[in-house]
Formats: structure tokens, sequence, C-alpha cells
């Protein structure tokens, strides 16, 4: 049921993505678009995934608890794979690609493209947004630290500062303490919030419509051949991981494993492409990534959701 249910959800997001991609197509939308979207993503709807998130699930003990679980397994679990990575190809570090394959291999679009899997797949079960929104978190502080460091090599890059004070990682801060509060939003505005957390899914998809159009030849994506190593890592063995360490922690409830395997296969992260173009670094193998582990998710998402069937 899982399964059918993932691949459902995986098909209306790609869905989604199909408008962009005929009107960039036909040229009624220009790759310059992208900028005004990706901001709208980054500085509004982002923000309302969190705000929303936690005012779906009711403060008490045992949640702020299992919430406090999800930041600190989820934190680890990433570190660790990063690190073990790192000693696996540490002959080959001074290579570009094989760090870019790392960042690209680990840190995936698991808020935009995660959590609408998350609702179909636990429908009745608000403590998976707060899940979902530690995923996203520790994901995003590492973006910055763990991800810049892989992409660069320099640590001079590292900024704890742009962790801390961005968006993603202020409008959690926010939602955690309305959460603490026990406050619950207007109607109108939870409404509000809500509407715009949807939205964030689809302009995500909207924009990787656009750059899959931009392509000239989609065969090209699957051409190169180191690309394969950065997909294996984010869509198969990441997953499967984190699913195998978890089944050694005692502790978890009916959501906890299932939420944080679909997590940790959802495609590359697109903020991977980002820093590598602001770096300058396999620019071509993190674009590749992005947009070759969306399109074989289709495949790969509802196989993995195998595990916890």
């Amino acid at each position: 049921m899982q399964f059918l249910k993932t691949l459902y959800n995986v098909l209306i997001l790609f869905f989604y993505m199909a408008p962009a991609f005929i009107l960039k197509k036909v040229d009624w939308v220009k790759t310059e678009h992208l900028f005004s979207i990706s901001s709208i993503l980054l500085y509004i709807t982002a923000p309302a995934i969190m705000l929303d998130s936690f005012q779906k699930c009711d403060f008490t003990t045992d949640n702020l608890i299992k919430l406090a679980k999800m930041f600190m397994v989820s934190l680890v679990l990433q570190v660790v794979s990063i690190v073990v990575l790192m000693l696996i190809f540490y002959k080959r570090l001074e290579e570009s690609k094989y760090r870019v394959a790392i960042a690209a291999g680990i840190f995936g679009n698991s808020g935009f493209f995660g959590l609408p899997i998350i609702n179909a797949l636990f429908p009745g079960a608000p403590i998976c947004y707060i899940y979902v929104v530690c995923f996203i978190t520790t994901e995003n502080l590492l973006i910055f630290i763990i991800a810049i460091y892989c992409i660069t090599f320099e640590r001079k890059y590292i900024s704890p500062k742009k962790a801390l004070l961005n968006p993603a990682s202020l409008s959690f801060i926010v939602a955690f303490i309305i959460f603490l509060t026990k406050w619950k939003y207007p109607k109108e505005l939870a409404d509000a919030f809500s509407s715009l957390s949807k939205v964030s899914t689809v302009s995500c998809m909207q924009i990787l419509g656009i750059r899959l159009a931009s392509v000239e030849n989609l065969l090209n994506l699957f051409r190169r051949p180191f690309v394969y190593v950065a997909l294996l890592i984010k869509l198969i063995v990441f997953p499967i991981f984190c699913y195998l360490i978890c089944n050694w922690i005692p502790w978890w409830d009916d959501y906890f494993v299932p939420v944080l395997v679909v997590e940790a296969a959802t495609p590359t992260a697109g903020f991977v492409y980002v820093l590598s173009e602001q770096y300058l670094k396999e620019q071509e193998l993190a674009s590749n990534s992005v947009l070759l582990s969306t399109l074989l998710c289709v495949v790969t998402l509802p196989v993995i959701t195998l595990l916890f069937e």
C-alpha cells in the first residue's frame, strides 16, 4: 500500500513540474525567471512550512522528546554518513568531483519533495510534520557548514552564522517558540500558512521543470558516468544506511523510521547546485545530480518504502 501511495504522489510531483517544462520548451518562460521564483521559495514559502508544521502538532512533553530525538538522530546520521564517505574517498578528496558527489549524495530535497510524500503516507499523524521539519533544519544547518566544506575544501568558507541566520533556521526557531507557548494561530492565519506551505512544493517542482527543459540534450544527463556515484549514495545507500542504523534504536514510534528513511531518500537538494555554481566546482555534476536524481526517484523512492511496508 505504501509503495503505491508513494508512487502515486511522486507522479503528482512530476505533474507539477510538467507545465513549467513545457512553457520553457516553447520559450514562454525564461531561465532568468528562476531567480524570482527561488526568492519566493526561500523567503516566503519555505518559512511557511515551519510555521505551518508546528501548528499541526500539539505541544506535549512526549512530543517535545520525540522532536529532540529526531533532531539528534537526523543530525548524527548525516554527519556520520559524510565522515564515512570522506574516509572511503580519502585518497581522492583532492579531486572536487568526489567531494561534490558526497554533498549531492547526502543533502536532499527533504522539505519540498519529502513533505508531501510523508503527508500522503501518514495523513493522520501530526507528529510527522515535526519530524520532517527537524530533518529539514538539521540538513539546512549542515549545508552551510559541511556541504560548503565538501565543495570548496577550504575551512574559510564554513559559515556557522549563515547556518543559523537564514530564513529556514530562523523560521524554525520562531515556530518552535510558538510551539512551546501552545499558542494556535487564528483560523485565517493558519489557513494562509497552510496554503503557502503547499505552494512551496509546486514552486520547487516548477523550478526543476524549467531547469530540466533548459538542458539542450536530455540524454547528456545520463552520459556522465561519475554522476551515478552520487545517485547511488543519495537514492539507495544513504536511506538504507539510515534504516539499518535506526533498527538498533529501541525508542522510536511507528513513524520515526519511515519519516527518516523517506527524507533520506529524497532527490539531491537544488542548493548543492547553487553552491557548486557559487564556488565554481563541478557545476555540471551537481546539476546532473539534482535533475537525474529527481527523475530516477520515481522508481527508487517507492521501492525504498518497501523497507517499512
